[in-house]
């Protein structure tokens, strides 16, 4: 596979293992949580995500990602056009990125687009009533402060990959790869490696 060159390359400074399934996490951020009638905002504490929001320490180690808000399914539950507000960090700076509600009914993971080194706040807009329930997580993997970055991939299914001008690719299983240089490994539940190179 030719690599593509790209500006800002980032080699990360140690080694990030995704098992297979564990790109996208759904509570990474936040744990379930019923909805609200009333606007909710969560932050510190409230943030108690199943797993770190990115997993190496300290931050500028740290891969970057974009989030996600799982909504279960039932009927009315939810306001459609209402938002949930993610509030944080990417290389330093602020960054913020709003999720709409497409219906009423949930049943679905809704994915951001943009990278977060950090998430801090998140603010949900008033539901329809107490019924339905969010979850707040993590889905596609992106360099420390969105950066490109080098990576390798195990022989476990293939690899979906956005570059920073926008094309994408597929790295197919291979137990012998070259590294390449993408944006964002695209969720997609193979296992990964990032890796200093």
């Amino acid at each position: 596979m030719e690599t593509k060159s790209q500006p800002s390359t980032f080699f990360f400074s140690r080694t990030s293992t995704f098992a297979s399934g564990a790109i996208a996490d759904v509570d990474a951020i936040k744990k379930a949580v019923a909805t609200s009638s009333s606007a909710q905002s969560y932050s510190g504490a409230a943030l108690d995500g199943a797993t770190n929001f990115t997993s190496e320490s300290p931050q500028h180690t740290k891969p970057s990602r974009t989030v996600s808000v799982t909504r279960s399914s039932n009927a009315g539950s939810y306001v459609q056009g209402s938002k949930v507000t993610f509030t944080g960090t990417l290389n330093g700076e602020a960054q913020t990125e709003e999720i709409a509600m497409p219906d009423t009914d949930g049943g679905d993971t809704l994915k951001g687009a943009k990278l977060f080194d950090e998430v801090t706040q998140i603010d949900v807009e008033a539901q329809s009533d107490a019924s339905g329930q969010f979850e707040f997580g993590v889905e596609d993997v992106g360099g420390p402060g969105g950066g490109v970055f080098g990576f390798r991939a195990h022989a476990v299914g293939d690899v979906s990959l956005e570059f920073a001008n926008g094309e994408s690719d597929v790295l197919y299983a291979s137990t012998n790869i070259d590294p390449v240089y993408p944006h964002k490994l695209v969720a997609s539940g193979t296992a990964v490696r990032v890796e200093k190179l």
